[in-house]
C-alpha cells in the first residue's frame, strides 16, 4: 500500500555496493523460528549507524538484509525515525515508513506510526502533522490511533490554533476506546489559554476530574500561566489553594510563572514574599526566578 502524501521512494541503487563486514560476524547465533543466525548483529550495526547518523551505511546494511531474505522488525524501523528527528529529517522518515510494507515486507503498526509523526510535530511541522495523520489514519491502513496519537495531534491543532478542531479531535477519543489522558487535558487547556478562552480551559480542570482523570503541577501551571499573562492574580491564588488540596506541590515553574504575573503587576513586596516562600518550601530558585 502506497501512501499518496509520501513522495516516490529513492531506489537504492547508490547503496547497492556491498557493505564492508566480514561475514563471520553474522554466524555466530543459532535459529529459532523466525530468527536467524546473524539478525542480532544486524540490530546492532543498525543501531549504530542510527547513532551516528551515518544513513549511507545504514541502507547499505537494510540492502544486505533484503538480498539475504532477513525479517526486518519494526523495531529496526524506529531506531532510523529516532535518527531522523535528531537529524531533522522528517521527510526522509515519512518516505521511510512508506516503503516499509512493498519494499521491506514489514508491517506497520502504530509505534512506528507514532515515531514518524513525532519526528515532524517535533519539527514544528503542523500542518505536514495533519496531512500524514489523515492519510495513514484516514487511508487504507490498518492502523488505529491510541492515546499518543491523539496526544500528539491534538498538539499540533492547538499549535495551529486549531483549537475547536482540536477539541472535536478529542470527542472522538472515546469512539476509538482511547481515554484521554492528563497529557490530553493539559494540551486542550493551553491551546484554550493560548487562544484568551482561559474560563474554558479552567472548566476542564472539573471535567477531567469528573472522568476520572486526576491533575498533576503540570496541570495547573498551564492555567496559572493562563491566568497570570491575563493579570487576574485573585484566581492564581484560589487555583494555587485548589493545587494543595489535590497534593499537588507547587514545583519551581509555579513560582516562577506567579512571581512573574506579581511583578508585571507591580505587586514587588508580594513577589519577594513568594521568593521567601519558595525558598522555605526548599524549591531552589532558577535563573529565570
Amino acid at each position: 500500500m502506497k501512501l499518496s502524501l509520501i513522495r516516490k521512494p529513492s531506489t537504492l541503487t547508490q547503496y547497492e555496493s556491498e557493505a564492508p563486514f566480514p561475514d563471520q560476524i553474522f554466524k555466530s547465533a543459532a535459529q529459532i523460528g523466525s530468527y536467524k543466525s546473524g539478525d542480532s548483529t544486524f540490530y546492532s550495526l543498525i543501531e549504530n549507524y542510527a547513532n551516528s547518523f551515518d544513513f549511507r551505511t545504514l541502507f547499505q546494511v537494510f540492502d544486505r538484509m533484503k538480498r539475504e531474505r532477513r525479517v526486518f522488525m519494526e523495531k529496526n524501523f524506529i531506531l532510523v525515525f529516532r535518527a531522523n528527528w535528531k537529524a531533522h529529517l522528517p521527510e526522509k522518515a515519512i518516505e521511510l515508513f512508506g516503503r516499509m510494507v512493498n519494499e521491506f515486507h514489514c508491517t506497520r503498526i502504530v509505534r512506528s506510526f507514532n515515531s514518524v509523526l513525532n519526528v515532524v510535530i517535533q519539527e514544528g511541522l503542523f500542518h505536514r502533522a495533519l496531512e500524514f495523520y489523515d492519510c495513514v489514519v484516514g487511508g487504507k491502513t490498518s492502523i488505529s490511533p491510541i492515546v499518543l496519537s491523539f496526544n500528539l495531534i491534538i498538539k499540533a491543532m492547538c499549535k495551529l490554533g486549531l483549537v475547536d478542531r482540536a477539541i472535536e479531535m478529542f470527542r472522538e477519543m472515546p469512539t476509538q476506546k482511547c481515554e484521554p489522558d492528563v497529557f490530553t487535558y493539559c494540551t486542550r487547556m493551553d491551546g484554550l489559554c493560548k487562544e484568551d478562552r482561559i474560563d474554558k480551559a479552567v472548566l476542564l480542570l472539573d471535567e477531567m476530574q469528573i472522568e476520572g482523570c486526576f491533575p498533576c503541577s503540570v496541570t495547573f501551571n498551564v492555567l496559572i500561566n493562563g491566568l497570570c499573562k491575563k493579570g487576574d492574580m485573585a484566581r492564581v491564588t484560589k487555583l494555587v489553594d485548589n493545587m494543595f488540596l489535590k497534593g499537588c506541590v507547587p514545583n519551581e515553574v509555579t513560582y516562577n510563572t506567579i512571581i512573574n504575573g506579581l511583578s508585571l503587576k507591580g505587586k514587588l513586596d508580594t513577589a519577594v514574599s513568594l521568593l521567601e516562600r519558595m525558598v522555605a518550601s526548599k524549591c531552589v530558585p532558577n535563573g529565570v526566578t
